[in-house]
């Protein structure tokens, strides 16, 4: 659920509109979720941690051979890679990460919390961060999914935006 905080605190801070985050509440929910989604219709992608947990899941949705495979993308926005680790953290810069406390040595027991804080600093117009530009390259990139690879990836974060329907669906861990 801590990837469904952070998504939306970089959303409530663009103002963006159009994209709706499920919190899927852990990654072994995924395929179920995607399923019921894909099931109805729904244009929708998967956003997976490029870490060991991720890559299971995507392997999973692989060797079931489901027909949303193409829909997963990794929150580094490249494909399946071994050899990386990238988490939903990895998107904040390290001052951010510092103010957050997402470098704290408790932040793995209480990922939530910090999560959550996040969530609620960037709600009250307490905090304002600078994510990387990761967050726009990920955003392209599931733009450019939810819109079967149409756009190029030349266009700027406010085209971007403006041309999202509200009806697309991102399904975070």
């Amino acid at each position: 659920i801590t990837d469904y905080f952070y998504l939306n605190s970089y959303i409530m801070q663009k103002g963006i509109e159009d994209y709706n985050i499920i919190a899927s509440v852990g990654a072994d929910n995924i395929p179920a979720i995607s399923s019921i989604l894909y099931g109805w219709g729904c244009d929708f992608v998967v956003l997976l941690d490029q870490d060991t947990k991720g890559r299971s899941v995507y392997d999973r949705i692989k060797d079931t051979q489901q027909p949303y495979l193409d829909k997963i993308i990794f929150a580094d926005a490249n494909t399946y890679d071994k050899t990386q680790k990238f988490e939903i953290e990895d998107i904040f810069d390290e001052d951010d990460k510092r103010s957050l406390g997402i470098n704290s040595k408790d932040y793995k027991s209480n990922k939530y919390y910090y999560a959550m804080t996040c969530y609620e600093l960037v709600k009250n117009n307490e905090y304002r961060f600078n994510f990387r530009i990761t967050v726009i390259i990920l955003m392209v990139s599931l733009h450019n999914r939810l819109n079967n690879n149409k756009s190029k990836y030349q266009i700027t974060l406010i085209q971007l935006l403006s041309k999202i329907s509200i009806s697309r669906y991102i399904l975070s861990i």
